[in-house]
């Protein structure tokens, strides 16, 4: 489902009528000290995975965000959106919102979605965004982390509408007259064009 911004809000983040930070205010929690509640909220579930601490970051969260905070200090190194609830995607045609625009995509699925070349890739509320470097405008969804696969005979999800096969695997799974090819969460799908339909599941990848 995709809902427009509301009261200023970023979707995912109107949820709830004191979830929503006000414009800016994220950005400007960056560079602060983290609050102890909050260094004290590990993630959960498949964000665990997908944002281990290491050597130079950990990671929290709190309600609606993701904090990465440096280990040297307790400093917020960035905030991303967090979907702890429903799936909201911010739609393409609109501008990333800068108060997230850092490299996030989650561990698993950087080499697939390096920064560079034709897009940058960012990651919000359930999926994995291509974002024109330029303009700054979300040009496609790369793939939605749902942690629910696609089947065989189900239609093609609206929101995949752009072609979004990991780089390092476009060489054998390209768009053709006859056959279409779709990434999400770890799989590769066969669409057929005229239809809309998943015909198989290709390959496993994560």
């Amino acid at each position: 489902m995709r809902r427009g911004f509301a009261d200023g809000c970023p979707p995912g983040l109107a949820k709830k009528g004191n979830g929503c930070m006000p414009p800016g205010l994220a950005k400007n929690l960056v560079g602060t000290r983290i609050a102890p509640s909050i260094m004290s909220s590990s993630l959960v579930g498949p964000y665990r995975m997908w944002y281990p601490d290491n050597d130079n970051f950990i990671y929290r969260w709190d309600d609606d965000y993701i904090y990465r905070v440096r280990r040297d200090g307790g400093l917020i190194d960035a905030m991303f959106p967090f979907a702890n609830r429903d799936y909201y995607y911010y739609p393409v045609g609109a501008a990333y919102p800068d108060n997230y625009n850092y490299y996030n995509v989650p561990y698993q699925y950087q080499s697939f979605y390096p920064d560079g070349g034709d897009y940058l890739y960012r990651y919000g509320d359930g999926a994995i965004y291509m974002v024109d470097p330029s303009t700054q405008m979300i040009s496609g969804i790369a793939a939605l982390l749902t942690g629910a696969p696609l089947t065989v005979g189900q239609p093609l999800p609206p929101a995949y509408g752009v072609y979004n096969v990991p780089l390092s695997y476009r060489s054998s799974y390209y768009d053709t007259p006859d056959a279409m090819y779709r990434y999400n969460d770890g799989y590769i799908y066969r669409v057929d064009p005229t239809t809309m339909l998943i015909t198989s599941v290709i390959n496993a990848i994560v």
